[in-house]
């Protein structure tokens, strides 16, 4: 149950679901649903591999805690800035051919679905989990059940979306703007903090 809360916490939909809802507004809803398929496919796998592979990446290139975690805090924080200070979501690049996939990879799985935090989460559950077969079968399932939740308000808000006005997801999304902006702030002082330690 811990993995699971965690998960939800760091890889839910929470961030993920106002930037959909403004991005695909105007798409036709067959699109919407492809784009949050998309979407919960590419979290998943990417989840998946951090699960088993995040510690071996970390290793490889070196990486402190402290500069991953500030690196990761910069990319959340010009993300949020973009979202404040761009134009709608609905630009040429999201209605031309793969433009699905392309807000599908970025911005909705990486970074709003698997945050910072949750590369951090997932690669420390890998390698607690490498050790306990029964915790990584444990944390699979958590994952599993967190993305199901994460297809799921995907979903409905592909069906749901042309009940609130496109003003109102694009008011949306500039707060959730100013709001990533400020999370990936606290990201990099973490980071400061541990690589000052």
């Amino acid at each position: 149950m811990a993995a699971f809360t965690a998960l939800l916490v760091v890889a839910g939909p929470w961030k993920a679901i106002i930037s959909y809802a403004e991005s695909t507004s105007r798409m036709p809803r067959a699109e919407r649903l492809r784009t949050g398929i998309l979407t919960v496919v590419v979290a998943t796998t990417t989840a998946v591999l951090l699960l088993f592979f995040g510690k071996a990446l970390v290793d490889l290139f070196k990486i402190e805690p402290g500069a991953f975690l500030i690196g990761a805090g910069l990319i959340v924080v010009v993300f949020g800035i973009r979202m404040v200070i761009a134009p709608s979501g609905h630009d040429e690049q999201t209605h031309s051919k793969g433009g699905a996939m392309r807000l599908a990879v970025y911005p909705l799985a990486i970074p709003l679905l698997i945050t910072p935090p949750a590369v951090a989460t997932l690669t420390a559950m890998g390698i607690d989990a490498a050790v306990n077969d029964a915790s990584m079968v444990a944390t699979l399932l958590a994952l599993l059940a967190v993305m199901a939740i994460n297809l799921a308000a995907f979903v409905l808000l592909a069906f749901a979306d042309d009940a609130v006005p496109t003003p109102v997801w694009e008011v949306a999304g500039r707060l959730l703007g100013v709001f990533l902006v400020a999370f990936g702030v606290t990201v990099i002082l973490q980071g400061i903090e541990l690589a000052t330690a």
